[in-house]
C-alpha cells in the first residue's frame, strides 16, 4: 500500500501504480526476504511510508501533524535498521536545498525517537568497528570488490540467480539508468533521490558483502519507480514513446518475475517429509540447488524442535545465550542475549557472560557476520558445558543442527562431557 501511494505521488495512474507495486513485490529478492524473519521487511514498510509522505505535491505537507508523523517514521526506520540514518541525512539535505526550515521539526522528532529507542542498543559501534577493519585491507581493493558485489546483488534482487548473460546485461543497463535518474532527482533536491544515493553509498561501504542483496531489496522498488517516472518525463515530448513507457516497464518486470515464479511453483510441489511441510514456506527452500534446500530444511526442522525442547529443559524465568537471540526469544518466550563476541579474550568473555546472569546456551549450526563459527561458543567452552540436548539435521542425520547446554564455569566439566557431541558440522 505504501509503495502504491509512493508510485501515485510520482504521477502514475491508480492502475499502473497498483500493477507496479504488485510486480515489485513478486521480484525474487523481495519475495525471498519477505518470507524470512529479517528486519528489512519492517524497514521497507517504514521507508516506503516515509517516501509516500514526502514525494510529489502532498497537500498535507504544511501541517504540524504531517511533520511529526514524518519524524516518527524516520526515527522508527533508524531503530529498525542502522542504515535508516540515510533517511535523516536525506531529509536534512532536502530541507537545505529546498530552503524549507519547517522540516527542522521532523528532523528533531526523528532524532529524539532514535535516541530514546537506542539507549539500550549498541549495534552502531559494532558496525563502525567492522568498517575500520575492512578499510585496513586497502581502499582500492575494498571498493572494487564492493562494486562487483553491488552489481551481483542488484541482479539477484530483480531476477534471481539462474539467468542468461543477455538478461544480466539488460539488468546492468537498467541499474545504470536507475542510478542516473537518482542522481538527477538528487540534484534537484528531491528527497527520494537523495535517499537512494545515500543508501547505495552505505550499501557499497557495508562491511558484510553477503548481505548486499538483502539490503538492496528495500531500495530496488524505489529505484524502479523513479526510473519508470524518469523515462516517462524524458520522452514526454514524443507522444508515441511517452504512451508506451509505463506498459513497457510493466512488461519488463513481468518477464523478470514469471520464469522465477514457475520455478518456485515447481519447488513448492516437491514432496518432503511430513514434519517439514511447514518449512517449505521459508525462502531457503527455494535455493537453486535442491540438495542445499533439503539440507537447510532439515536444519531448520531440528532447530525448531530444539526451541520447543528448550522450554522443557530450562525454566522460563532463566535467560539464554544465543547467536540469534531474537529467534530464541520469539519461539521460547524468554529473555535471550547474544553471547560475548568471538573477538573477546577468555577473561572478558567469562566476565561479560557472568554479568548477564545466563547459565544456558542455545547453539545453532548457523553463521552470521558477527558470529562466523557454527555452534558458537561450543568449541570455546567445551570443557565447561553440560549438554542437555543435541539435535541432528532431520535430512542429514550426521550433521549437528542445535545444542542446548548448561554452562558450569565454577566446577568445570570434563573434556569427555563435551566430546559427547557428534561435532560433524
Amino acid at each position: 500500500m505504501c509503495l502504491r501511494t509512493y508510485y501515485r505521488r510520482l504521477g502514475f495512474s491508480p492502475y499502473a501504480a497498483a500493477a507496479l507495486a504488485w510486480l515489485v513485490a513478486l521480484l525474487p529478492g523481495l519475495r525471498w526476504e519477505l518470507l524470512d524473519l529479517h528486519s528489512e521487511s519492517l524497514y521497507l514498510g517504514l521507508s516506503a511510508a516515509t517516501l509516500a509522505l514526502t514525494a510529489g505535491n502532498n497537500p498535507c505537507s504544511q501541517s504540524m501533524r504531517w511533520r511529526i508523523a514524518l519524524g516518527i517514521l524516520i526515527g522508527a526506520a533508524m531503530l529498525t535498521r542502522t542504515v535508516g540514518i540515510v533517511l535523516l541525512i536525506a531529509l536534512v539535505l532536502h530541507s537545505l536545498m529546498r530552503r524549507n526550515p519547517r522540516l527542522l521539526e521532523s528532523i528533531i522528532v526523528a532524532s529524539l525517537v532514535w535516541r530514546l529507542g537506542s539507549i539500550n542498543h549498541n549495534s552502531t559501534a559494532t558496525y563502525f568497528a567492522e568498517f575500520q577493519r575492512e578499510y585496513a585491507t586497502g581502499m582500492s581493493a575494498f571498493f572494487n570488490s564492493r562494486w562487483d558485489t553491488l552489481q551481483v546483488g542488484w541482479i539477484e534482487t530483480l531476477a534471481g540467480r539462474e539467468i542468461s548473460s543477455l538478461v544480466v546485461w539488460l539488468l546492468l543497463a537498467l541499474f545504470a539508468i536507475s542510478l542516473s535518474v537518482a542522481i538527477a532527482r538528487a540534484a534537484r533536491g528531491c528527497f527520494d533521490g537523495l535517499y537512494v544515493l545515500g543508501y547505495l553509498a552505505v550499501v557499497t561501504l557495508w562491511p558484510y558483502p553477503a548481505e548486499t542483496a538483502r539490503l538492496l531489496m528495500v531500495v530496488a522498488p524505489v529505484m524502479l519507480g523513479q526510473t519508470c517516472a524518469g523515462l516517462r518525463t524524458l520522452w514526454a515530448p514524443h507522444a508515441g514513446l511517452h504512451a508506451t513507457v509505463v506498459p513497457g516497464f510493466i512488461l519488463l518486470l513481468s518477464v523478470l518475475v514469471i520464469p522465477d515464479l514457475i520455478r518456485v511453483a515447481v519447488r513448492f510441489a516437491t514432496p518432503v517429509p511430513r514434519e517439514l511441510q511447514a518449512f517449505k514456506r521459508l525462502y531457503e527452500w527455494y535455493e537453486d540447488d535442491p540438495r542445499d534446500a533439503l539440507y537447510i530444511l532439515g536444519l531448520y526442522g531440528a532447530m525448531h524442535r530444539s526451541l520447543i525442547q528448550l522450554n522443557r529443559l530450562v525454566t522460563p524465568a532463566q535467560c539464554v545465550f544465543g547467536t540469534k537471540p531474537a529467534i530464541v526469544a520469539l519461539f521460547s518466550g524468554r529473555r535471550a542475549f547474544p553471547p560475548p563476541l568471538p573477538t573477546t579474550d577468555d577473561v572478558t568473555f567469562r566476565t561479560e557472560a557472568r554479568e548477564r546472569g545466563c547459565k544456558h546456551f542455545f547453539m545453532m549450526n548457523a553463521r552470521s557476520p558477527t558470529f562466523p563459527d557454527q555452534l558458537y561458543p561450543y568449541d570455546r567452552l567445551k570443557p565447561e558445558l553440560k549438554l542437555l540436548h543435541v539435535a541432528q539435521n532431520a535430512i542429514f542425520p550426521t550433521i549437528t543442527a542445535a545444542v542446548i547446554a548448561e554452562w558450569i564455569p565454577a566446577s568445570g566439566a570434563t573434556e569427555s562431557t563435551g566430546s559427547k557431541l557428534r561435532d560433524k558440522h
